[in-house]
């Protein structure tokens, strides 16, 4: 069985250079976090 992908692959330009590894880890939980939030909100019922 073959997958065929929806969405696009996208490659992200690094636009900022992290200083250290721990630096670059937690911006990177911050930035998902902040993504499932607005994810969350998107797809909130309302009965």
């Amino acid at each position: 069985m073959h997958r065929n992908n929806i969405v696009k692959k996208h490659r992200v330009l690094a636009d900022h250079p992290f200083a250290t590894e721990a630096e670059a880890v937690s911006e990177a939980a911050e930035v998902a976090l902040q993504l499932v939030e607005r994810r969350q909100r998107r797809y909130v019922f309302h009965p």
